[in-house]
């Protein structure tokens, strides 16, 4: 369907007048460490470690409770597959596995120049990789072999986008009041965080590349990682429960892991992994999930997810650890002539009021669909039918079957897939004996002479909707008029596009 591209900015905030600057201020914090020395500082206060930074293959390792505890996080240790699994205050979630160069930031894979070991019974994780995954920075003076951990505090670094070009989009609310406003830009999105008085706390900016989940029936959790390449070229990673094993595509763009077992890609969302014989051995389905990063300037993430298909209400915020739904995730928006906003959602409307409080529900009538064309003399008709096939014209007072002729020589060109050019139309015998050529959604109709008797052209799309007290409506594209309307009983109420 064609969009209509008019903006109603009456109806949603704008964007910063310039350029919009903001600071995540938190409170300063250093942590002091030193190759062979126990001894850690944090602020200046002075903390014993049970085991001290050593340098393995050119990196500083140190001990992972304490100083994952140091930077305000937790630790969850795996002992049977000797993974570590580190959340930041934020919500952040690092996995590293003893031994293994791979690592993972909130699912992605990253790898490591070294990888973690233990040393005298305590793990000994890469410490510049931990730190900046959390958010900090780190130093390294080599003359007497010293770390700074540092968060930056009130000197951390300004963060400056500028949202002149963009418009609000959907948004979300957290328990604390913070307001997560998704900013539409000219090819990029944004996501802005604001506190409950409207001040910019954060901007996050969207990365390329996204995550679909999918579960087997055990529950085992695979992520598909979509990123976009340097050529243009999709790269595929996939990862099982946080790490286990990754896959890859090939040069030949099969999905094989390190042990030889291929992923295929089944229908609608199913994904089988066969082994070297070709024996299927796991299959999952997907959960119509997908997750998008956006990542500010100090390293820290969110995801904005999407889940298909479970209703109108899919789409939330991972952030801090917290899932905070949208408040008006629809497809598209519409503030309506009398003041109230109409938005889409799959086969629904709902009409919300200028705040996106929900007042109505509609829901889409099955096979509710009227393709309306026009003729020359203003008659309307319905289409119904196939390309290639039957086709029916349905008015007021008539109706008129149009019949393809398979052997027909241009509609044989056709039908047999080849390049057309200007012959690319299709001809249909009418039952009232004319011959309708069909091209670029206009029926130009021929008499038996040969001459041009009218002109029927694609002029209107009717979507019928049923409230949920029973009242019918109709939504409305007019593509003479490129505008949208919903009519019924009531009368026509005008729609202009906000969002979409």
């Amino acid at each position: 369907m064609k969009k209509n591209k008019k903006i109603f900015t009456a109806a949603i905030a704008a964007a910063a007048a310039a350029a919009l600057s903001c600071n995540a201020y938190a409170q300063t914090k250093t942590v002091d460490l030193q190759v062979g020395n126990a001894e850690m500082r944090i602020n200046g206060e002075s903390f014993e470690l049970d085991s001290p930074p050593v340098i393995a293959d050119g990196r500083t390792l140190v001990p992972i409770r304490a100083i994952v505890e140091a930077l305000d996080g937790e630790v969850d240790w795996d002992n049977a597959s000797k993974t570590a699994v580190l959340t930041s205050s934020t919500g952040d979630v690092v996995k590293l596995t003893v031994n293994s160069k791979t690592a993972y930031f909130n699912e992605t894979s990253a790898q490591l120049d070294t990888a973690p070991v233990i040393i005298n019974g305590r793990t000994m994780l890469p410490i510049r990789f931990v730190a900046e995954s959390f958010g900090y920075t780190t130093d390294w003076n080599a003359a007497d072999k010293s770390i700074v951990i540092s968060n930056g505090g009130e000197t951390a670094k300004e963060s400056t986008v500028d949202l002149s070009g963009y418009t609000e989009g959907i948004s979300a609310s957290d328990a604390d009041g913070n307001i997560y406003c998704d900013m539409i830009g000219s090819g990029d999105s944004c996501l802005l965080i604001k506190d409950k008085d409207g001040n910019a706390i954060a901007v996050y900016k969207a990365i390329d590349g996204n995550n679909e989940i999918y579960k087997d029936k055990k529950g085992n959790t695979l992520v598909c990682s979509y990123v976009l390449g340097k050529d243009n070229s999709i790269e595929l990673t996939i990862s099982v429960n946080g790490g286990e094993r990754t896959a890859k595509q090939d040069d030949n763009y099969n999905t094989v892991d390190e042990a030889g077992n291929v992923y295929e890609f089944e229908g609608e969302g199913t994904i089988s992994v066969k082994d070297k014989s070709g024996k299927v051995i796991e299959e999952y389905e997907t959960t119509n999930e997908l997750q998008y990063p956006y990542v500010a300037d100090n390293g820290s993430t969110v995801y904005k997810v999407l889940r298909r298909g479970g209703g109108y209400e899919d789409g939330f915020i991972y952030a801090d650890g917290k899932y905070v739904p949208f408040e008006n995730n629809y497809d598209w928006s519409y503030m309506g002539s009398d003041g109230r906003i109409y938005n889409t959602k799959y086969e629904y409307i709902i009409v919300t009021d200028s705040s996106y409080k929900k007042l109505e529900e509609w829901t889409a009538v099955p096979n509710g669909v009227d393709v309306v064309y026009i003729g020359n003399d203003k008659t309307e008709y319905v289409l119904t039918g196939e390309m290639a096939e039957t086709y029916v014209l349905t008015a007021a007072d008539k109706k008129i079957t149009l019949t393809c002729d398979p052997e027909e020589e241009h509609n044989k060109k056709l039908l047999a897939g080849g390049s057309y050019g200007t012959d690319d139309a299709i001809y249909y015998n009418g039952d009232d004996k004319n011959v309708y050529v069909g091209k670029d959604n206009v029926f130009t109709v021929y008499d038996g002479s040969g001459a041009v008797i009218d002109s029927i052209r694609l002029y209107r799309d009717d979507v019928r909707y049923i409230s949920q007290s029973g009242e019918k409506y109709i939504y409305s594209y007019n593509y003479d008029e490129s505008d949208y309307h919903i009519s019924s009983d009531k009368g026509t109420i005008e729609l202009d596009e906000i969002m979409g």
